[in-house]
């Protein structure tokens, strides 16, 4: 058809498009392109080793020549000498991301400034406000809290009276400048440094090194292709295990993610929008021969100095099938993933007390207790590494009028291939303002809110004389 007219060049499109869908079971994840000529040509060769080539988009404004030899891995095999290679330095997406904030550090600083100086104007909650026992008040655009938050040492106003609130809870968006002198928020200068996915491996790896032990190996393909695919074919060479996990720099919810081992569609999946490429966990600890991860609730309440809390529970998210890596089900959800509670796929519901009681029936030889050492320990190293620069690359500084409550998720991994004498835990991604619609339930927490405004705003003696404490939720850590 290429070397006839135009419509048979439409046709030849339509017949591609066809064949995509009839497969579709199969090519699920495929990304395919369709064209048509934009005037009749009387030849067009469509042989990719032809003299006569039509447009590249795959390459459109890709100047670095090491990087355009990547991005056409599927056409022609990558390959590239050593020399080649040292133009693109391990950390290469940290120096991206300093390129691509730079034009905006001159306004975060200027906010920076303003908003130190407002938090000098009065102390961050007016001790005498508790021991006069006014409740402190509390403006939220989260539904959620005007329910739950029932401590009197606190009471909720309208969300639009925000201009008269001692605290501002807020889900969308908010700066500095939006706070009134006084004023006190749930947002910490710069935390997307640890909930945007891309920012929290350049911030890990700014401080612990380009394979920090609890974290996957990661790339961010639209700077660390290259590196990618020479790690790729080392492992073949070796036989290593090959698998990846491609995931979007900022969706949540499994959305848009891909397991493979073929850097053909890791390549694909690059042109597809800002991917980053983890190393697949191929030997997670199991529960019942399925795959989970876990929850939990971390609260930041002091960057300098550091001081983060971890809520004693957690919640379980479990796969639905028998956990195995075979080149036949890399596509089936609910063997490698183990969000449930968003579509029609069945939900196990699982108290962490009960799945403790389970987890150390199966496994004997490991204690909950120290395993929980070694996530404290991770928890608090994410967060060392978060405050250890200044904006825009880490939330470095003194943030008097800001907390933060984020939900991390992580697995647990055995720590050598084919042994199961011992696991270590892996993060996965730091959310802000998670769901906690489950941490409320009578199951789980239903003094929650409470729990988190007392830790974050108040100190315990502030409420113990004035309001019964509630149970100690939250470990410092």
């Amino acid at each position: 058809c290429a070397s006839k007219s135009v419509s048979c060049c439409c046709c030849f499109s339509f017949v591609s498009c066809m064949c995509v869908s009839r497969s579709s079971r199969q090519l699920r994840n495929a990304a395919f392109v369709l064209w048509w000529n934009v005037r009749i040509c009387s030849m067009v060769h469509i042989s990719l080793h032809g003299e006569m080539r039509l447009r590249s988009h795959i390459l459109a404004g890709v100047v670095d020549m090491v990087q355009r030899k990547a991005l056409l891995h599927p056409v022609e095999p990558f390959e590239v000498s050593a020399e080649e290679i040292e133009g693109h330095p391990v950390l290469a997406a940290t120096a991206q991301l300093a390129r691509e904030d730079e034009e905006r550090d001159k306004e975060r600083e200027a906010e920076t400034m303003a908003a130190c100086k407002r938090a000098n104007e009065r102390p961050l909650i007016a001790r005498e406000d508790v021991a006069s026992r006014r409740p402190l008040r509390v403006c939220s655009d989260i539904e959620l809290i005007y329910t739950h938050l029932t401590n009197p040492l606190f009471t909720c106003i309208p969300e639009d009276s925000k201009e008269h609130a001692d605290i501002v809870w807020w889900n969308a968006p908010l700066k500095p400048s939006d706070l009134q002198p006084g004023q006190v928020c749930n947002q910490i200068l710069n935390e997307e440094c640890v909930t945007f996915k891309n920012r929290l491996v350049a911030t890990v790896q700014n401080f612990f090194g380009f394979r920090p032990s609890f974290m996957p190996l990661t790339y961010d393909l639209t700077s660390q292709l290259p590196l990618f695919l020479q790690e790729h074919a080392r492992r073949e060479e070796e036989e290593e295990d090959n698998h990846w996990l491609i995931k979007p720099w900022n969706l949540g919810r499994s959305k848009e993610m891909v397991v493979t081992k073929d850097a053909d569609v890791v390549v694909r999946m690059a042109h597809t929008g800002p991917k980053l490429a983890c190393k697949y966990i191929h030997r997670p600890v199991l529960y019942n021969k399925r795959k989970f991860d876990l929850r939990y609730i971390v609260l930041v309440r002091s960057t300098s100095p550091l001081e983060i809390a971890s809520h004693r529970m957690f919640w379980i998210r479990l796969g639905n099938n028998r956990f195995i890596v075979s080149p036949d089900n890399l596509g089936d959800y609910e063997t490698h993933f183990t969000v449930m509670n968003y579509s029609k796929h069945h939900l196990t519901q699982l108290l962490y007390t009960d799945f403790i009681a389970e987890f150390e029936r199966q496994y004997p030889h490991l204690k909950w207790s120290e395993i929980q050492k070694r996530i404290d320990a991770m928890h608090r190293d994410v967060f060392r590494a978060a405050v250890a620069a200044p904006p825009p690359l880490g939330m470095e500084g003194e943030n008097r009028f800001a907390r933060g409550l984020y939900g991390t998720d992580l697995m647990l991994e055995w720590t050598e291939e084919g042994n199961q004498s011992d696991c270590r835990p892996v993060l996965l991604e730091v959310n802000f303002s998670p769901d906690c619609i489950r941490a409320c339930s009578k199951e789980y927490d239903p003094e929650f809110y409470n729990n988190v405004f007392c830790t974050l705003f108040l100190n315990e003696h502030e409420y113990s004389d004035t309001y019964s404490a509630p149970r100690k939720a939250f470990d410092m850590i």
